[in-house]
């Protein structure tokens, strides 16, 4: 199987099978064989692969990879679990390997896996020497020895088993007996032979077994331990490191740092031959207690330090967090004994120096999964992913929910998260502390300070947010921060502080709690609605030319703001949907815009007229553009009218901007050239550029449908530049696409082409999939007008295909349809991964 899973050459398989001298029908033969091996296989398991054959296997289904990854685990592992992970290796072999076979390729595999066996069963007797079974080993390796007389390592350990078992005359015996045997092939006894002879004849203590290394109480628990390894490998990797002498795993409440700890240490006795100690502080509650504590478990009948002096020790110090005071004791103990090591579990970190901190995360999600099946005896699905998840791939959450799947689903389980807290208790011998998920945060906010206590409530009215944001709604300070950071209730990511679900879960029970939640919750949404407002003033000024990143990264919690708007002030809802309506459009959140504004619209007869003004021109805009061109003229008359009660010039402007598609849409482009002649001077003089430009535009647009093709031109022309000149893609898009329908109508295929082109490549760098969706159509009916029915008919698929991922309704769809003719469509498959990047490639690349 060495050649599994890789291609091997037709003239690879010639020269093994029949070497320097094949036969003149060798390709046939080889052909043939193939032939008959496949039929003997499972289908697709031989594949004809130029320039000539693959095996394809499972590794785990091969004894031989099997082996040799037991065997590469076995060197790095304590002798007992070596010799246990040989013995499982080397009962995979059933006799001598590819014996039937006489061909040079198979005398040659075969001596290569038999020599891989024969340093496996030295490896295996080594680890059996270092357990002290050397009186058993002495038959087998006279045995060995007689079958390979040749493999010095084999008389090296025989010799030693029998010094070991007080046999040292016989011990000498065997190395005269390796000499005599060595000469006869003319070569000369190895210096490590050599060596072990002087060694003997002097006693050497060396030769001595070595002392096993002591587990002096650590547990072992009886559930599986699934995945981590890339955590325990690293974790190893520092514990071995002799630079880290205390290495603190830190973590929420049931991330499972005990568990963690536990096989680490499991794995690190070897590097600490005078003993591993577990040390449980969970009922210490004085810092004081921790060195008295440990002393009484080693049974020291001095102080802790001289008990210890240059023991090669490592002590487990489980569930640190309420005693972190203790922190300095620690460091002078290390002071004192240059050998030991400390492996701390706690929520918080020491703060001490020399600590190396190692903050264990949540599961991965696969092995998260994995756990919960394991521990539920369930096959994976969807709403066990899902489950996990929505628990934030919590060990202990996870064990505490698998332990339900007695009585519910874990469809019930997910339907029922909101009670948590109540739903999930654990085993009858579980600590306390570990006895339900309401017990794990209460151990956790127990040990915060009162000022601790409060913020970590007030913080659970976000989903996420900056120093800023909870300097201004909580009154936060950068220390209190920092401290719920390290105590693990709190976690930083680049500039953002956020928790986790079930721990944000919690802080939001106990904000209910207090009697300052309202405030709290009225100073979240108004900040909110200023960053809105701020932004929207900022989009409309660039034409979003850029995302507002910031909002992208508050979308939790514009989402949190608006459902308390909801339900306690509807004006400020109303104001903060319609001020994100542009970031709704730039995020392909049509819907949810439009929802928000049509359910606060619903609640909100008695808001304000500019609240609502502001509301229904929003709904409008995504009426528009959602198609439903009917009910966005309605929207913007009935805001129109308001803005013009209230006296807003602003929203008179864009409300009369707004109108003008729908009604070129339905056929009045007079009464839309009317409504933005007179919008277009309001926009001018409030310097609003963003209005000018697209009024500019659309009045083109106008001057195109009516056949003056010179004036729309120039009105065109003159809404590039602008857009050109304030750095706004968005606008220039708009306009080029604009100018490629006029030069489509006036038969100029390659202008028309080339201000698609252009409106695409602008769509393309600002990721907007709405502009490249007209684009794409616009080059479509480009190409169907030239002859070029197999490009269009592809094109046009594309459209259809942004038109329904951006939930979009092509305005002006007929013009395109019409160039397209009988042109032979291509089916729109159903929605699936964002097709933008295929379409564009492919539009600008033909």
């Amino acid at each position: 199987m060495y050649n599994a899973n890789r291609v091997v050459s037709r003239e690879r398989l010639i020269d093994d099978l029949w070497g320097d001298a094949p036969p003149e029908t060798a390709v046939t033969m080889v052909q043939v064989y193939v032939s008959r091996l496949r039929k003997l296989l499972p289908d697709a398991t031989l594949e004809t692969r130029p320039p000539g054959y693959l095996l394809a296997v499972d590794p785990a289904t091969i004894d031989l990879w099997r082996f040799e990854a037991l065997v590469a685990e076995a060197r790095d592992a304590h002798p007992e679990h070596a010799s246990s992970l040989l013995r499982e290796a080397l009962a995979l072999w059933r006799g001598r390997p590819l014996a039937e076979f006489d061909e040079p390729f198979a005398q040659i595999e075969g001596g290569r896996l038999e020599d891989l066996r024969l340093a496996a069963i030295e490896q295996r007797v080594e680890a059996d020497l270092a357990l002290g079974g050397e009186a058993e080993l002495i038959g087998e390796l006279e045995a060995l020895i007689a079958e390979n007389p040749t493999r010095e390592r084999l008389r090296v350990q025989l010799m030693l088993a029998l010094y070991r078992s007080d046999r040292q005359a016989e011990a000498l015996d065997a190395y005269r007996s390796a000499r005599l045997a060595l000469d006869a092939l003319g070569l000369e006894p190895s210096a490590a032979l050599k060596q072990l002879e002087k060694q003997i004849l002097v006693h050497d203590v060396a030769l001595e077994v070595p002392r096993r290394e002591a587990n002096l109480n650590l547990p072992y628990p009886v559930s599986t331990f699934v995945g981590r390894e890339r955590e325990l490998a690293e974790i190893l990797e520092h514990g071995r490191d002799e630079r880290v002498r205390l290495l603190t795993l830190t973590g929420p409440g049931g991330s499972g740092k005990t568990r963690l700890a536990l096989a680490a240490a499991h794995q690190l006795l070897a590097n600490h031959p005078d003993g591993v100690l577990w040390v449980n502080l969970t009922p210490v509650r004085e810092a004081s207690l921790v060195v008295p504590t440990v002393a009484q478990l080693l049974g020291a009948k001095t102080p802790l330090a001289v008990h210890i002096r240059k023991r090669r020790m490592l002590l487990l110090l489980d569930n640190f967090e309420q005693v972190v005071e203790a922190g300095p004791d620690l460091i002078e103990l290390l002071l004192s004994c240059p050998n030991l090591r400390l492996l701390v579990t706690s929520r918080e970190r020491l703060r001490t120096s020399g600590e190396m901190e190692y903050r264990v995360p949540p599961l991965d999600a696969p092995d998260a999964v994995a756990l919960f099946c394991e521990r539920a005896r369930l096959e994976p699905d969807d709403d066990i992913e899902s489950l996990c998840e929505r628990l934030d791939n919590l060990p202990l959450a996870i064990e505490l929910a698998a332990a339900r799947t007695n009585v519910l689903s874990p469809a019930q389980i997910l339907e029922r998260l909101t009670d948590r807290f109540d739903l999930f208790t654990g085993v009858r011998d579980a600590h306390s502390r570990q006895s339900s998920l309401r017990a794990m945060m209460e151990w956790s906010h127990d040990l915060l300070d009162e000022r601790e206590r409060t913020l970590f409530a007030q913080l659970g009215i976000f989903a996420s947010c900056t120093l800023e944001a909870a300097e201004v709604v909580c009154d936060a300070t950068v220390d209190a921060l920092s401290s719920l950071v390290d105590k693990s209730l709190l976690r930083l990511s680049g500039e953002r502080f956020s928790m986790l679900e079930t721990i944000r879960q919690y802080a939001h029970e106990r904000l209910e709690a207090r009697d300052d939640r309202q405030l709290i919750a009225r100073r979240h949404a108004d900040y909110i609605m200023a960053l809105a407002e701020e932004a929207d003033v900022r989009l409309m000024r660039s034409g979003g030319r850029v995302l507002e990143e910031r909002l992208e990264a508050e979308l939790g919690d514009i989402r949190l703001a608006l459902g308390w708007a909801r339900e306690h002030d509807v004006d400020l809802g109303l104001r903060l949907a319609a001020s994100l309506t542009l970031f709704w459009m730039g995020h392909n959140l049509l819907e949810e815009g439009r929802r928000w504004c049509t359910e606060l619209l619903a609640l909100g007869e008695d808001a304000s007229d500019y609240a609502r003004a502001k509301a229904i021109m929003a709904a409008a805009v995504f009426a528009g553009i959602s198609g439903d061109h009917a009910e966005g003229e309605l929207l913007h008359e009935r805001a129109l009218v308001l803005f013009r009660e209230v006296g807003d010039r602003f929203g008179i402007a864009w409300s009369l901007h707004g109108l003008a598609p729908s009604l070129i849409e339905t056929g009045r482009p007079e009464r839309a050239r009317r409504c933005l002649e007179e919008a277009l001077p309001i926009h001018r003089e409030l310097g609003d550029e963003l209005g000018v430009k697209r009024t500019v535009q659309l009045l083109g647009t106008i001057e195109s449908d009516r056949g003056d093709m010179v004036r729309g031109r120039e009105l065109l022309g003159e809404s590039i530049e602008l857009a050109r000149s304030h750095g706004d893609r968005f606008g220039e898009s708009v306009s080029h696409h604009s100018l490629g329908n006029l030069e489509l109508t006036a038969g100029r295929l390659d202008a028309a082409a080339t201000a698609f082109r252009a409106g695409l490549e602008e769509a393309r760098d600002i990721d907007s999939g709405r502009m490249a969706c007209y684009c794409v159509a616009g080059l479509s009916a480009v190409a169907a007008a030239g002859g070029e029915e197999e490009r269009a008919a592809r094109l046009w698929r594309y459209a259809e295909q942004l038109e329904a991922e951006f939930g979009i309704k092509m305005m002006g769809r007929a013009r395109y349809e019409e160039c397209l003719g009988l042109i032979q469509r291509e089916p729109v498959p159903p929605p699936g991964d964002s097709v933008l990047a295929e379409a564009t490639v492919y539009a600008l690349g033909g």
